[in-house]
This record gives structure tokens, sequence and C-alpha cells, in this order.
């Protein structure tokens, strides 16, 4: 439980440890994880940046860029492609996060941070990530850099690396503080309490850093929770509360293999999928409680049942909770504000449409396709990517959760349909 500098190597400025180790004119969109895509809004536009799956003729990895302001044809699908990126080289970005005047990719696969102009689309330098970063490893693979974000109140990125943590500067293009912590697959992010919320597993302890978080028996907690305050710079690990619910336990509180999260920020809950048994822990760090001395934390805690959703994202002004499972066509989405009361029945499990040519959809891998947001249409809206980055599937939230359905807690294609717009990624 540390936080270190890299001033000594990259001349940032030291961060004092706890117990652990440029803005432009449009209203940038709230998002409160990380994944595989970044959004941004640029002259009046909703641009979403993809990695593609397939190269280019030259063989050099590609990121599209699609127009998410589209009006788009509902399921019949309609071309939103506005170009693509050429990285320079076949290594391939895996994660990305946008600023009013930077985007960021990065990679699983190499130490490469790559800098795109959202303004031009135009790719404006690279960078390597410090020497001795190591690489994590997940059950979806793992590797350099598993989640970024942009912070946009410090105009910072911050990496999801092999031990934790990294910050970059976006102005200057130079790394600042390490925070070391286990690390976690994609992880939340709310701007608003100034919170990281990071579910890890996989953390082996023969590496230091992760032999040191226990469970409260004092065994080393292979699966778990923890929230880094950026406010004081402090790492906090998850300890269950004196009522938890049914299904967590001390050694895995919030299930096993915790695989992803993502943070309401205008309430503070937080939402943590776990991929082994399939529950959906919702955390209302809003009320938790902080033990500095400790650093520890317990939060009230409730549990939705599901059938295995991994990936997570948040919209916060309509307080939805949107879920995808790997390689298959499943998608849900609950109220978050009623699950966090403990009613969960509004809970809405769902399958995509086939696509426009017949084929079923397939919901990409790690790091997730998912990616919630209000629209510049002022609509809260759930974005996928399927498994070839051919297709993207936006969903109307609000659409979504009112659909009449036959079926209790079931959305059939047919029912779902109306809340769906495929947009083609195709040139």
């Amino acid at each position: 439980m540390r936080l270190i500098s890299l001033a000594a190597t990259l001349g940032a400025a030291a961060l004092a440890a706890g117990c652990s180790s440029g803005t432009g004119s449009d209203s940038q969109p709230q998002l409160n994880g990380s994944g595989a895509f970044g959004l941004v809004s640029v002259g009046g536009r909703q641009k979403l940046y993809v990695p593609l799956a397939s190269p280019s003729t030259n063989g050099h990895a590609q990121i599209a860029v699609v127009d998410l302001s589209v009006a788009g044809n509902g399921t019949a699908g309609a071309k939103a492609l506005l170009g693509t990126i050429d990285l320079g080289a076949s290594t391939a970005a895996t994660t990305l996060a946008g600023g009013a005047n930077l985007v960021v990719a990065a990679s699983t696969d190499a130490a490469t941070l790559w800098f795109i102009d959202p303004r031009t689309d135009a790719l404006v330098g690279t960078t390597t990530l410090p020497a001795g970063i190591p690489q994590s490893t997940f059950s979806g693979g793992g590797g350099y850099v598993t989640g970024v974000v942009v912070d946009e109140a410090k105009n910072q990125a911050i990496l999801g690396v092999g031990d934790g943590f990294l910050f970059l500067d976006l102005s200057t293009r130079a790394f600042g503080a390490h925070v070391q912590a286990p690390p976690a697959e994609n992880f939340g992010f709310d701007s608003v309490a100034r919170r990281i919320v990071a579910p890890f597993y996989d953390c082996p302890p023969a590496a230091g850093l992760c032999s040191t978080y226990l469970t409260p028996s004092g065994g080393v907690q292979s699966d778990g929770l923890t929230v880094i305050d950026l406010l004081d710079d402090t790492v906090y690990q998850y300890r269950l509360g004196a009522s938890p619910p049914s299904g967590p336990t001390s050694e895995e509180p919030v299930g096993g293999e915790p695989d992803s999260a993502a943070v309401d920020t205008s309430s503070g809950v937080a939402v943590v999928p776990s991929e082994s048994d399939g529950s959906l822990n919702i955390v209302d760090l809003a009320h938790a409680s902080f033990d500095r001395t400790g650093c520890t934390f317990t939060a009230p805690q409730h549990v939705i049942a599901s059938s295995g959703y991994e990936g997570v994202a948040v919209e916060a002004s309509g307080h939805f909770a949107f879920f995808e499972n790997h390689y298959s066509p499943g998608l849900a989405i609950v109220d978050l504000a009623a699950a966090n009361a403990g009613d969960g029945s509004g809970f809405l499990n769902a399958t995509l449409p086939d696509l426009p040519d017949g084929t079923l959809w397939s919901n990409a891998g790690d790091p997730h396709g998912i990616l919630a947001a209000l629209s510049d249409r002022g609509r809260p809206v759930g974005l996928l990517v399927n498994l070839e980055t051919t297709w993207v599937a936006r969903v109307d939230l609000a659409t979504m959760a009112a659909a009449a359905h036959a079926t209790p807690g079931v959305l059939t294609q047919a029912e779902l349909a109306p809340a769906v717009t495929y947009l083609d990624l195709t040139p």
C-alpha cells in the first residue's frame, strides 16, 4: 500500500504518501470508468474512438473515428465512420480515453502511448511507459496498460498499470505520480469525489505489493476492491460491514474475479461485477466509512444476481447502470438509485437484435467495449462494440428501461429493438 514518485527519473513532482503508496469550449461527456474506447465532444459533435481489430493495408494498427451524433436508422444500420487513424506500427491500441484537447491511446501489448488531436484526428505524438513498470495478468489477458481515463479537472490521464496507477500530464505529456496498488483489469473513476475505484484479482502474492493486502483473518487477499482517494493520496482496502448481504465473503467481498467498476458520479454509488459468480455488487461510497489509520473502509452493499455480466458503465444523469457479457449478444440495465436502496426488481436482461446482414451480434472481450454517457441530444445512451469492431450499438437507456416486456426481467430482441441504433464502422 504505497505511493511512490517518479520524480527522480522523470522530473515530476513528488506526492505525499498516505497509508499507501487545457480545456476546450465543448462540454465533455462525463465518463466514469475505463474501457476499450473513448468519447469526446468537438465542434458540437460527439466522436467515439474505437480500436479496430483489422490492420490497414500497410499492416498498421488503426483507430476508427465514429460520428455518434448521426441520427441513424435503428437496427437497419447507418454509416457513421468519419475516418481512421493510422498508428504507424503493427501494435494495436486496446484502451482509449479522450479529453477536450487530446485523446490518449494505450495497449495491453506494448509500452507505447499514442496521442491524437481530436480536432483534426491526427496522430500528434507517442511516448513510452517508464522503465520498470510491470505487466499484469488477468483472465482476459492483462498486459502493460489495462485501462485509461482522462481527468479533465486536472488535465491528466490516469493509466491502470501492473502495480497500480500512473498519472500523465496532458499539457506536457510528462509522467507524474505512480500510485502503487493491486492492478485492476478495468477501473472506475469518480471525478466529483476524486476517487479511483479499483477491483482486483490474480494479484500474485510473490509480488511484495500484493502480499500486503490481507483478509481480516490474515491471509493474502487475492480478490478484492480498493479505493484510491485522490484528495489525500490514500489507498483504502474494502472490508464487509457489520451486516453484509448474502454472497460476499471476507475473502471475496465483491465476489470472485471482480472484473470492472463504474461510478455514478451524481450519487457516489459504485458498481462492481464479479466474473466468476455473476454477482453485481452495488457499493454506496457516499455513505462509506474510511479508516485512515488502518487504510480500510466499509460501505453499504447490495447484490444483484446475474447470468455473468462482466462489463459495466454508468450514466449518472439517469442513474442507469449498463452491463454487457463478453462474446455474446447479452446486455442488461438497472436503475442504480433503486438498486442502491435494495430494490433490484427493475433489473432487465436483454439480447441485442441481429445485425443488418443477419449475423448474430457478439460483444467484444477485454478491455470491455462498453460506455455510457449523455448524448448530444440529451439522451442517456449506452454504447457497445462488436467483436469484429465493425459495428457500434447505441442503446437509448431510457427507452430500454421503459420497454414493455412479456417476460418479467427479460427483453427479447424485438422488445429491445426500438432502443437500438446500429452504427456501421466500415468505409
